[in-house]
């Protein structure tokens, strides 16, 4: 899991990422990825995927702090969305 030092990385990114302009549909769902990220870092849910309840790898996190899903469940929903658009 993360060390203190990178969860207050990720917090001023994630305070970077909420305080901006939402001019575009885009930027609109960027904010809202962030805000949404510090309220589950504020509750102690950062860092677990919102479906199966396992802890997001590391360089997930730190690569996009918004992230929701552990990559298995991410490779999970790529591969439902890519049955779905078959139909």
């Amino acid at each position: 899991m993360l060390d203190a030092a990178e969860r207050a990385l990720i917090r001023r990114r994630l305070q970077r990422l909420a305080a901006g302009e939402a001019r575009s549909g885009e930027a609109l769902a960027v904010r809202q990825g962030a805000l949404a990220a510090l309220q589950r870092l504020d509750q102690r849910g950062f860092g677990l995927c919102t479906r199966c309840l396992l802890e997001i790898e590391r360089s997930r996190l730190l690569a996009d702090p918004t992230v929701r899903w552990c990559a298995g469940c991410a490779d999970d929903e790529t591969a439902a969305a890519a049955r779905r658009a078959q139909v």
